[in-house]
């Protein structure tokens, strides 16, 4: 699997895997090494912010109970999860 694969946007195959609403790819790839949790697309969004923005509340859930998700990572609008 190539893990450092982007589209066009910039997303990440967590990211997609986020947008898709697939917990368990998303599980998948939250478990390989090789996979940056926080790792931005073109417009700064994280992993978690596609989640937040989709509304998928258990991948929100799965990503805010690592310790290595950053929540208050700001996209390129200086937009947090907070805002």
């Amino acid at each position: 699997m190539d893990t450092d694969c982007i589209n066009q946007s910039g997303d990440s195959l967590l990211h997609c895997a986020v947008k898709d609403g697939n917990l368990e790819i998303v599980q998948l790839l939250l478990g390989r090494p090789d996979i940056d949790q926080n790792k931005a697309n073109k417009d700064g969004d994280t992993p978690l912010h596609s989640a937040v923005c989709g509304e998928q509340l258990d991948i929100v859930q799965l990503l805010l109970d690592r310790a290595d998700i950053d929540p208050n990572r700001e996209n390129k609008v200086r937009m947090s999860l907070f805002a």
